[in-house]
């Protein structure tokens, strides 16, 4: 469709020539060229992709991996993934990878939530290009999400050491994270717990659980209590100094 475009200058209108307006769509897997902000005499050309993205099948769980090549000729390149046209960022399982000219985004554990359309766009000062894929995401019919099957249940040893545990089941098997109070607790790490009154039962915190896999999360709270906990601490000011408490 021919537009003619107007320019107002001094109060005057002038009509510059007349110009052509284009709306292309590629489907997915295809280079979508967009317009370029090349300006006459500026010698800069927009990027060009060597290799394009393809579609591809995985199975929940797995890893996918989207590579592409990008040929750029000006000093200065910009290139950003999208998600079903949402901006894409590196995460604990998201990493977005460059070596060269080769750009990659890699997924690990891979979920249904991760199937649809995936972007690469490459841009310069003198303008850019996009590239697309579907990914498509499979699920085993033996595949479930985790389920807690009891309760979070705790223990005070008599050497002070707080044990946690509660049963799940899922397919594949879930990974685990533990929080206190709104924290994670990371391996090896220690907790100060302290005992505020002298009532019968004192709140050592609000323990949780979170249970992942490729088909979902679930997460279990539960206040845990010590009874008699100051009696228990009284029992360790009594002792002798390099002495423990008997079990």
């Amino acid at each position: 469709m021919n537009s003619t475009e107007n320019f107002v200058v001094n109060n005057q209108v002038n009509i510059s020539t007349p110009a052509v307006v284009l709306d292309v769509q590629q489907p997915p897997g295809k280079v979508l060229e967009q317009a370029s902000s090349l300006l006459p005499g500026n010698g800069e050309l927009p990027p060009e992709f060597k290799t394009t993205l393809v579609d591809i099948e995985v199975t929940a769980g797995s890893t996918a991996k989207f590579v592409v090549q990008v040929y750029n000729p000006s000093q200065t390149l910009k290139v950003s993934w999208y998600h079903n046209g949402l901006p894409v960022e590196s995460s604990d399982r998201i990493l977005i990878l460059q070596q060269g000219d080769f750009y990659c985004v890699q997924i690990s554990q891979v979920n249904p939530a991760d199937e649809g359309q995936w972007t690469c766009r490459a841009e310069n000062v003198a303008g850019g290009m996009s590239c697309c894929c579907i990914l498509h995401v499979t699920c085993p019919p033996v595949f479930c999400p985790p389920e807690f099957l009891t309760g979070l249940k705790g223990c005070l040893w008599a050497n002070g050491t707080i044990s946690l545990e509660c049963e799940v089941k899922g397919k594949p098997t879930p990974s685990l994270r533990w929080y206190k109070d709104g924290s994670q607790i990371l391996e090896g790490a220690s907790l100060t717990i302290r005992a505020g009154s002298h009532e019968p039962e004192t709140l050592l915190g609000i323990f949780a659980c979170e249970a992942q896999n490729c088909m979902g999360s679930r997460a279990l709270y539960s206040k845990v209590y010590a009874k008699n906990f100051c009696d228990f601490l009284s029992s360790f000011k009594a002792l002798p100094k390099n002495t423990t408490p008997q079990k």
